[in-house]
């Protein structure tokens, strides 16, 4: 995964790969990708590749690191292990990211949200 920090969008990956990496084992998580203390969910709920992409916070604002939201694969939903609160599998509640598919590539766009 290719990151300068500072960039306003995040390069993922190849959404085959990232989509066969949220089959097999849940959302995937990234930590710090804008050179601070941004930690983001990447979810793929589409039946094809190239949609049904969403990106999110990984915990609420100013809550800890350790407070990062938790994949819970039977529930289909996220929770916050410090509160209690959970989240639907497309993070809503959470700071959305604005997502796109160029070139078979996700690019996350780390100024909105």
């Amino acid at each position: 995964v290719e990151v300068n920090l500072g960039d306003p969008e995040f390069r993922a990956g190849r959404v085959d790969s990232l989509a066969d990496a949220v089959e097999r084992e849940g959302p995937i998580p990234f930590s710090d990708v804008a050179g601070g203390d941004r930690d983001i969910v990447v979810q793929h709920l589409g039946t094809e590749d190239g949609e049904g992409w969403s990106a999110f916070d990984a915990r609420v604002a100013g809550a800890a690191r350790d407070c990062a939201i938790q994949w819970q694969p039977d529930d289909e939903e996220f929770l916050d292990p410090c509160s209690g609160t959970r989240y639907p599998a497309d993070g809503e509640g959470l700071r959305q990211y604005e997502v796109r598919v160029t070139d078979r590539q996700l690019l996350v766009d780390l100024r909105r949200g």
